[in-house]
């Protein structure tokens, strides 16, 4: 295990990991990480945000270890790996205990970034699994949740900062063939230049659909409460119903003092088709959605005429 205190801290950035968890009434997840900031101060963090309530815990840099090649993170008494999480945390309005198992994961084929994940970026995302069945129970502020048979996701994010503006939303599907939905666009700054990438992977009934800049992708439309993306034969529109933002922290050069929302168990409706026919139409009450809105309102009408007449 590498203890944070003993990392290279001459450098501002922050790494953080997304652990999500279903079933059919409740959604949690844990955001673990530790951020370095341009004077070389380092912390670690965990995040948890649920349905209605977000909060943030605190902890020294002494109390945060990694394990890079299993993936496991030891920060104080909570521990969080691919094959499950283990929580105690406690302050004076939550508390949050137990444990929880993973199977059954699903990674990605390749690396969610493709040829970008080789270029220096301000921030660089990965899905560690797509969907995967949860065992085991969390008492929350007292009363046992069981997770026995949810669903559950997972996807780290590393570098300075987080864009400038960007749109990310993320679903899972509990239905006898998991299926799992996760896209973002956001402001890319590249050198002198920015651009607006979009990254976008489906796992459904058994089969991964890659949609992304890096393999054609164009962003018809994106608002505050839509996003449609074409990439050749492939049609995906997405539309926040009813949304319920929350407070998180969020990375920037390195400091934890950027406050962006998110609604972690919100309504959205996502349609995907490929050559015009459709391979789901499926709305969701837990679906996550995040939108920074500076300067990401984007609509290609070429794009969006193409797209209505394929």
């Amino acid at each position: 295990m590498i203890q944070l205190r003993n990392m290279n801290k001459r450098k501002a950035r922050f790494e953080g990991w997304y652990f999500k968890h279903q079933n059919a009434h409740h959604t949690v997840a844990f955001i673990p990480g530790y951020h370095v900031d341009e004077d070389g101060n380092a912390s670690a963090f965990i995040q948890v945000i649920t349905k209605s309530t977000s909060h943030q815990f605190q902890f020294a840099e002494k109390e945060f270890s990694i394990d890079r090649t299993h993936l496991v993170i030891k920060i104080g008494e909570n521990i969080f790996t691919p094959k499950g999480i283990t929580v105690h945390l406690k302050n004076e309005s939550f508390s949050i205990h137990g444990s929880l198992r993973y199977q059954n994961r699903i990674p990605l084929k390749y690396d969610i970034m493709g040829p970008f994940s080789c270029l220096p970026m301000q921030c660089k995302h990965r899905i560690i699994s797509m969907c995967h069945t949860l065992y085991g129970s969390l008492k929350i502020n007292g009363e046992v949740v069981s997770f026995e048979n949810g669903i559950g996701y997972i996807e780290s994010d590393k570098g300075t900062s987080f864009p400038k503006s960007y749109i990310w939303t993320q679903c899972s599907i509990p239905k006898e063939q998991p299926s799992s939905i996760v896209a973002a666009v956001a402001d890319i700054p590249m050198g002198p230049i920015h651009f607006n990438g979009c990254i976008c992977c489906i796992y459904h009934r058994g089969r991964q659909y890659r949609l992304s800049t890096y393999s054609g992708a164009k962003v018809v439309r994106c608002t505050e409460n839509e996003l449609v993306l074409v990439q050749g034969r492939y049609f995906l529109k997405v539309n926040l119903l009813k949304e319920n933002p929350l407070p998180l922290k969020a990375p920037q050069k390195g400091a934890m003092d950027r406050m962006i929302h998110e609604s972690a168990a919100c309504k959205v409706q996502y349609r995907f088709y490929e050559r015009g026919k459709k391979v789901f139409d499926y709305t969701s009450k837990q679906a996550a959605f995040e939108f920074v809105p500076e300067c990401m309102h984007i609509y290609d009408k070429k794009q969006a005429i193409k797209a209505a007449l394929s």
